[in-house]
């Protein structure tokens, strides 16, 4: 055995067996080799056969000294949740409405002020990625590995293209472009009027990946940010697809496969000149947007990712215990382990508060001065997995079993 401490590997490995249920690309070989490696480990017997759990159990919840007040404007439903697969479903705000998808194929446009349903389509097959929306469209992917535009006023279907691979998060448009990262690395951009594939950026996956991709990230007039399975940040063009600028966020190290893995699942965070971005059992780093200089790095590890303002940058590492770092130098301001391995989404600011989601669908709200638990409120019994969005002061979140609410704390 490595000297990686046993339960974090396991855990690694459970996670991998959920990757290779929807990435087939990736060799079982792989799967069986480091079950023949790690054979010796009464850990891995334990969580593969049935044993007892030895990992920290998730915090239990306390009783908060203060309870800011948080108003649900209203709740929706996206149709079927996910269940217990890893797919993070979430809405997508474009101006006075809500868009959502359930895995079972509907698609669903929302008032977003009052929650009313303005129009809903079933496209009756899976789908592996939430909505997106703009100019004029509304995209959602499929397991089979299609994109699918719908109009945005109206839901009627405008084209369908196939990608190299199924995508689990939204596409990205703009300027008459549509970008979507899928499972296999690549980048694609898609014409918006036809669905004509305009341009592909290529990009190698390792043996062994995170279930979950990082969603494209616009930049500037001409940019898309996308991280990578192999720990890789990339610029390139919106219009063409031409590489500006590649930095490591993390290098893969390690003996095994599952050491190496060092995926960019949360979205990069982009603030002014600079773009934030975390790996998982690597970095958080701050770079650069023009070409990538790398202006602070720390050793830290996340699998759903980040948020940031102009003051600070808020994170949820892999043990689900929350930081805030100095924007300017990656030093720690204040964390937060009361909600320790409680699986909490990324964390969104939203006015004075940073709010993350548990496995528990409870939405919690901290103090963005010192990260005091200030709020909870439980939104959907089968957890939220899938990042919260924030739009004029609103929480937008989908949870596990399909249902949309809306919530806005008090000052």
């Amino acid at each position: 055995m490595s000297a990686f401490p046993k339960e974090a590997l396991i855990e690694r490995l459970l996670r991998l067996v959920e990757v290779m249920m929807l990435k087939p690309f990736i060799k079982s070989a792989a799967l069986s080799a480091l079950l023949l490696g790690l054979g010796g480990c009464s850990t891995l017997s334990d969580w593969m056969f049935g044993g007892d759990d030895n990992r920290d159990p998730p915090a239990e919840l306390t009783t908060l000294s203060s309870n800011i007040a948080v108003s649900q404007l209203w709740s929706a439903s996206a149709g079927s949740g996910v269940g217990e697969e890893w797919i993070r479903f979430r809405p997508a705000v474009s101006g006075s409405r809500v868009y959502v998808a359930g895995r079972d194929g509907e698609v669903r446009a929302l008032n977003a002020a009052s929650g009313a349903a303005i129009w809903a389509v079933d496209l009756d097959l899976p789908l592996s990625s939430g909505a997106a929306a703009g100019e004029g469209l509304v995209l959602v992917a499929s397991d089979a590995g299609e994109l699918i535009a719908l109009s945005e006023n109206d839901g009627i279907e405008r084209w369908r293209v196939s990608l190299t691979a199924p995508a689990l998060s939204p596409a990205v448009i703009k300027t008459g472009i549509v970008v979507v990262r899928t499972v296999d690395g690549n980048i694609s951009g898609f014409d918006v009027a036809t669905g004509g594939r305009a341009w592909v950026y290529p990009r190698r996956v390792p043996a062994l990946t995170m279930r979950g991709v990082s969603a494209p990230v616009l930049v500037g007039k001409n940019g898309v940010l996308s991280g990578s399975d192999s720990g890789k940040l990339s610029l390139v063009t919106l219009e063409k697809g031409f590489p500006v600028w590649e930095r490591d966020v993390a290098v893969a190290s390690g003996h095994s496969e599952l050491e190496r893995m060092v995926d960019i699942d949360g979205d990069p965070v982009v603030v002014g000149n600079v773009v934030f971005a975390i790996a998982f059992q690597g970095r958080a780093a701050a770079m650069n947007v023009q070409d990538g200089q790398v202006a602070w790095s720390r050793e830290m590890s996340s699998g759903v990712g980040l948020a940031a303002d102009t003051e600070q940058v808020y994170v949820t590492d892999a043990d689900s215990d929350l930081w805030a770092l100095d924007a300017s130098t990656g030093e720690s301001l204040w964390r937060q382990t009361d909600l320790h391995r409680r699986q909490l989404t990324a964390p969104v600011r939203v006015g004075s508060y940073v709010a993350v989601g548990d496995f528990e669908g409870y939405v919690h709200w901290l103090s963005r001065e010192d990260g005091r638990l200030v709020g909870r409120t439980q939104v959907d019994s089968d957890g939220i997995l899938g990042p919260m969005v924030e739009s004029d002061g609103v929480l937008y979140v989908q949870g596990r079993s399909g249902n949309v609410v809306a919530l806005r704390p008090g000052v």
